[in-house]
């Protein structure tokens, strides 16, 4: 049986913090390195700054939403249950491409990190049942785990940044907008399937437990990821200067400076495995995501339904990059593909929209309740009516009238 999954304000925002960071560290300024060069940075900060837009629009919805609908009864109680269906695919499939590559660079780092040579299945099948196990205790237990180990790993990310910084050569940044802000613009819808994470937020909209009301906090988590993020492309950048492209990983590459600044062995190690549990948590979050959609998709409501399609995103996970080279899949059709214009459906054209929907949606529900008061007087006002027929009936007859 699935636990619970009642989530509060606080503990989104902590999980928002772990998780934006988590997968943008292993390979995001690299792959923007490789199209944008030295510029990257801006880029990461136009791209987060359009993510701040699409969150603040999120939080408005999540606090409008009083009477706590799913995202999806919301989109099917006000456009169509179809439109629903159509929207929550797109979310299955935007979540399954992002897990996948996120896979695929978990056994990458792993693997660049300790020098093994790791088999994939040996990797992933352990993974997929932590993943399931965790999925199994409730979002809950997620979250309290989050809660828990969220000072290590900030501790561990901050601690790879901040030791590289010495090494980092500002210089390498310029001259800045070399090719103008028009070259970095145009390259940055080949990006933004890298961003939108804070779009899991909408599959915890029935879960926020009806007493919490400082939304604020999840957009100051935003702000602090967001810095975090930019701060790692800018060390990047300085740190490799034009080569910065070549490598595979970049969270790998930048945590080796540290070993110039202690003298207390392989502290990269340490970090990274610290670290690295930010994305198990990711990879668990967006997991539990990509599950919901399919279930609203196929109308699954049972307890076994739910632990079925949790098990098929797995096996999609584990049996894709089997069958094809995910990273190649995903850059040539998602990232620089058609892909990328189906997924900005969910990322950039629901969230300005759902204000307006959970306002329709509240307008329904309150007209509905009132129906439903309204009936309930009317039966009360029937029943005492005939309570107070019945009392004068027994009166007159004790009386002795007809």
């Amino acid at each position: 049986m699935i636990g619970d999954n009642n989530i509060k304000i606080k503990q989104l925002m902590l999980l928002i913090i772990l998780i934006i960071p988590g997968g943008k560290y292993l390979s995001l300024p690299i792959v923007m390195a490789r199209g944008i060069g030295r510029d990257s940075p801006y880029a990461c900060l136009i791209l987060f700054a359009i993510d701040l837009l699409m969150l603040l629009c999120i939080v408005w919805a999540l606090n409008l939403n009083t009477y706590r609908k799913s995202v999806y009864e919301i989109i099917s109680s006000t456009l169509s249950p179809i439109v629903a269906k159509i929207i929550m695919g797109i979310f299955a499939l935007f979540l399954l491409v992002r897990l996948s590559y996120l896979m695929v660079y978990s056994i990458d780092i792993f693997s660049s990190t300790f020098s093994i040579k790791t088999n994939w299945l040996a990797f992933i099948i352990p993974v997929a049942i932590a993943v399931i196990f965790m999925i199994s205790r409730g979002m809950t237990a997620v979250a309290r785990l989050a809660q828990i180990l969220f000072a290590f790993i900030i501790i561990a990310q901050l601690t790879m940044l901040i030791l590289s910084i010495p090494q980092t050569d500002i210089g390498n940044l310029q001259p800045v907008l070399d090719k103008g802000i028009g070259g970095v613009l145009r390259k940055l819808p080949d990006y933004t399937l890298w961003y939108g994470d804070c779009l899991i937020l909408l599959f915890f909209a029935d879960c926020i437990p009806k007493n919490e009301e400082k939304y604020g906090i999840l957009v100051a988590g935003f702000g602090i990821s967001a810095a975090i993020c930019i701060g790692l492309s800018v060390v990047y950048i300085g740190l490799f200067g034009s080569y910065a492209k070549y490598n595979n990983l970049a969270m790998s590459k930048v945590s080796q400076f540290i070993i110039q600044q202690t003298t207390l062995g392989r502290l990269d190690w340490l970090m990274l495995v610290i670290w690295s549990v930010s994305v198990l948590i990711k990879i668990v979050m967006f997991s539990f995501c990509c599950m919901r959609s399919i279930n609203h998709i196929l109308n699954i409501t049972t307890q076994i339904g739910k632990y079925i399609s949790l098990i098929a995103v797995m096996v999609i996970i584990v049996v894709l990059p089997l069958l094809t080279d995910v990273k190649q899949l995903v850059s040539d059709a998602f990232s620089t593909g058609w892909g990328k214009y189906v997924f900005w459906v969910c990322q950039y054209l629901l969230p300005p929209l759902l204000p307006l929907l959970v306002c329709r949606t509240n307008k329904r529900e309150q007209a509905d309740n009132n129906i439903i008061l309204n009936s309930k007087s009317k039966l009360k006002k029937l029943v005492d009516g005939d309570a107070q027929q019945q009392t004068n009936m027994a009166d007159s007859i004790m009386r002795g009238q007809p």
